[in-house]
C-alpha cells in the first residue's frame, strides 16, 4: 500500500511539472512573438510540443523508458527498481540480459482509481 502512495505521488508530481512548464511558455504555444530570435523559439516550441505530448502521454497513464549502454553497467537493474519488481534478469556475469526486451507494465488497479486524470 505504501508503494502504490509513493507511486501515485511521484505520477502526480511529474504531471504538475510537466504542466508547470508547459504553462509558463504557454505564450509561445499560442504563437505570440516576444523576441527577434525566430531560430530560438522554433526550438523551443520544438521541445514545448514534447513536453505537451508527453504529458498526454502520462495522462493516459503511458510511460516509455528505453535503456541503452556498455555490458554489465545496471540497465537491467535500473528497470526492475523503476517497475518496483524484478521482470528483467540480472546477475553478476556479463551479458545476462542479451537481447532486447520489451516489458508491459501496468499500474495496480489501486493506483489508477485514485489518480486524478
Amino acid at each position: 500500500m505504501a508503494d502504490n502512495s509513493i507511486q501515485e505521488n511521484r505520477l502526480s508530481l511529474a504531471r504538475a511539472s510537466l504542466r508547470e512548464a508547459l504553462a509558463r511558455y504557454s505564450h509561445l504555444r499560442q504563437g505570440k512573438k516576444n523576441s527577434n530570435n525566430t531560430e530560438l523559439e522554433a526550438a523551443l516550441q520544438t521541445q514545448l510540443d514534447i513536453l505537451s505530448y508527453t504529458s498526454e502521454k502520462l495522462d493516459r497513464n503511458v510511460i516509455r523508458i528505453a535503456t541503452f549502454g556498455m555490458v554489465s553497467r545496471g540497465k537491467s537493474a535500473v528497470l526492475n527498481a523503476l517497475l518496483g519488481q524484478k521482470i528483467l534478469q540480472t546477475g553478476p556475469l556479463n551479458g545476462v540480459t542479451q537481447w532486447p526486451r520489451s516489458v508491459r507494465w501496468s499500474v495496480p488497479l489501486p493506483l489508477l482509481d485514485s489518480v486524478e486524470p
